[in-house]
């Protein structure tokens, strides 16, 4: 296969090849001490297609035997979100770069303003960068263009794969509801992931809150639990991520409950290490430096559905897989890099 290496990291890399006996005789390939020269040429599998911006994907077909899953390196993400332009802005910025972390996805509500100065700041993150689209983006002086621009994005909904990783990134301020556009091409990308074995973990990134009991911004503003809880449940997405609410939050692992989705969603599990597939894990990563200190939003009671919420720092919410990628670590980092709500999922 080709594909595009990251300068500087390394990669197992396995390599296949079949011959035919009776090229010993041909100039195929010679033999000098029992050592094997190949000079051999990879051929486009019918019908293989490639992402956008990549090479053909290339196979030299042919042959028995099975062919061991891809081995995953390690790797360190970073999910922010709600950051403006302040002084908290730039040392989240110092903290990421600091952390060295190998992606960084934003859940929206960047500038708060028009976006030039965003998007200078945060030119240093890329291009191991991505993001949802946040209510600011489309009421703000010059909308959702300089973002897309930024981004290289064509729609604000999209996939994305890193690592073992299926991002699936839904823009809230459109239309989420069953039978739209938007539903049709989710429920396809879930579908397109839980068929891909090289997928372990899918992962859904949006602004607006999915479970929040009383902070400034309501649950569940566009009944998406009512329309996607199930469904994700049923697809095996694990984490979803949201901002709009300045705090930290993250519940426990969550199952459908139709008699009472939104304030009473049902525990699956709540006690680390967590298993994959047994429900949602919704986080609130709203701690990007737009309100900092006294500013961060009030936090009610904290209800039975939640694991933990805090509106005292800035900072990060960080995953860090280990185990060939079959093992998460996450937990939230503040900007003196101590972290708090740590927790573990396994495959």
């Amino acid at each position: 296969m080709i594909t595009n290496f990251n300068a500087g990291d390394t990669y197992p890399i396995w390599i296949w090849w079949h011959i035919d006996p009776v090229a010993a005789n041909e100039d195929k390939w010679e033999v000098e001490d029992d050592l094997a020269v190949f000079n051999f040429k990879t051929a486009v599998e019918p019908g293989g297609t490639a992402q956008p911006g990549e090479p053909p994907i290339e196979d030299g077909g042919g042959g028995g035997g099975s062919i061991p899953p891809p081995v995953v390196a390690n790797y360190k993400l970073a999910v922010i979100g709600d950051e403006g332009c302040e002084n908290e802005t730039d040392d989240v910025i110092a903290l990421i770069l600091a952390q060295d972390y190998d992606y960084v996805v934003s859940t929206g509500d960047h500038a708060y303003a028009s976006a030039s100065c965003w998007t200078s700041n945060f030119a240093p993150l890329k291009p191991n960068f991505n993001s949802a689209y946040g209510n600011h983006e489309y009421e703000e002086s010059g909308g959702t263009a300089p973002y897309k621009t930024f981004f290289g994005h064509t729609l604000t909904y999209f996939t994305f794969k890193f690592q073992n990783i299926q991002f699936i990134v839904m823009d809230t301020n459109l239309d989420i509801d069953a039978g739209g556009t938007q539903h049709a091409k989710i429920t396809q990308w879930l579908n397109e992931a839980n068929a891909d074995g090289t997928v372990d973990w899918i992962m859904v990134v949006g602004h607006h809150p999915w479970w929040v009991d009383g902070s400034q911004h309501p649950a569940n503003e566009f009944n998406q639990i009512e329309t996607y809880h199930s469904l994700f449940v049923t697809k095996r997405v694990d984490l979803i991520f949201s901002g709009h609410n300045h705090n930290a939050q993250r519940t426990h692992q969550l199952g459908y409950n139709a008699a009472d989705p939104i304030d009473a969603p049902t525990i699956v599990d709540n006690t680390s290490p967590y298993v994959s597939g047994g429900g949602l894990i919704h986080v609130v990563s709203g701690l990007g430096g737009h309100d900092s200190g006294s500013g961060l939003y009030d936090l009610p009671s904290q209800p039975s559905f939640q694991a933990y919420q805090a509106n005292t720092y800035n900072g990060v919410f960080e995953i860090t897989a280990s185990n060939n990628g079959q093992t998460l670590t996450c937990q939230f980092r503040d900007l003196d890099d101590n972290v708090y709500s740590t927790f573990v999922i396994n495959k």
